[in-house]
């Protein structure tokens, strides 16, 4: 079944990039509002939902204190934090959007790169590669041919001059992914992993050629959502009504896009797509980031296991 559900993610993510790619210079995909819109969805449907399982995880790992045993408390607790972090966003942008784009990094690259089969030096270096490569793929190629868009969106996020040294160190560092992409391809395709291969090319040639809003949406909501849920069955955790609280999930996202909608009604297009962007990203950072602690603490609970057996 696992085997299935991978197989059906694999042939989704391969169909959808490329058909997002072929689209995405049209007049259409190339409008901000449209983006934007389509972000908020994708969020909303792929995104958002794939951290509902975050109270299974502490519940079933006994990853912290029984305070967090009731899920009333846990919510309570997660939405806290999130608007902790959202008001901290408010207060000091450029130190929020720097440490939100090192946290997605590092979660990045820990949850989409395979973890080494052995210890040695090799898989090491493979695993720091990858690690690497998917960490940084998104933000980092999307500045190699669509820099100003990119300064432009942290712009709306933190100002000007953040923005933009934040795009140039990430401009640097684009020439050294896309060598990892090369090596990865490589790899991969030497050891007929075909279908490994055919992710890390898709994967790149979409950050590179899409706009910015364009490759998070492949990215974030095509492959890493998805493989954050199938994570949970293979590792054995699975919840409950698996189907019910991922359908409650994305019930609560689209409710709260739609009181989103609500927020901009009567602004100006440009306001909107100022408006649209900022509660949908500063929202998303003040969710992520409780969600990397648990999936952090879930993963060292899991390799804690392994060496113990």
């Amino acid at each position: 079944m696992l085997k299935r559900f991978r197989s059906y993610h694999r042939w989704f993510f391969i169909l959808s990039t490329i058909i997002t790619i072929s689209f995405s210079r049209t007049e259409l995909l190339s409008n901000l509002y449209v983006q934007i819109i389509l972000t908020v969805i994708s969020v909303s449907i792929f995104g958002i939902p794939h951290g509902t399982f975050d109270f299974e995880l502490i519940k079933s790992n006994k990853l912290i204190s029984n305070f967090f045993k009731s899920s009333n408390r846990f919510g309570f607790s997660y939405l806290v934090l999130a608007a902790l972090l959202a008001l901290i966003w408010l207060g000091v942008p450029s130190f929020a959007l720097s440490f939100f784009l090192l946290t997605s990094v590092y979660h990045w690259g820990e949850s989409d790169a395979r973890a080494p089969e052995n210890s040695s030096c090799l898989e090491l270096v493979r695993y720091l590669i990858e690690f690497s490569f998917y960490g940084t793929a998104l933000i980092s190629l999307s500045s190699v041919f669509h820099r100003e868009i990119l300064i432009n969106l942290f712009s709306i996020l933190s100002n000007q001059a953040t923005a933009t040294n934040l795009v140039n160190i990430l401009n640097s560092l684009s020439h050294l992914i896309i060598f990892f992409s090369f090596l990865l391809l490589n790899y991969y395709s030497f050891r007929a992993k075909i279908n490994k291969a055919l992710e890390i090319l898709l994967v790149t040639l979409a950050m590179l050629y899409c706009e910015p809003l364009i490759g998070f949406i492949i990215y974030f909501c095509f492959l890493h959502s998805p493989k954050h849920i199938l994570d949970f069955f293979e590792k054995g955790d699975v919840p409950k009504k698996f189907f019910t609280k991922l359908l409650i999930g994305t019930i609560v996202s689209l409710i709260f896009m739609f009181l989103i909608f609500l927020y901009i009604n009567g602004l100006s297009v440009d306001d909107i797509n100022l408006q649209i962007f900022k509660v949908v990203f500063i929202s998303l950072a003040g969710l992520t980031i409780p969600h990397v602690i648990f999936v952090r603490l879930w993963h060292l609970r899991l390799n804690s296991s392994l060496s113990i057996n």
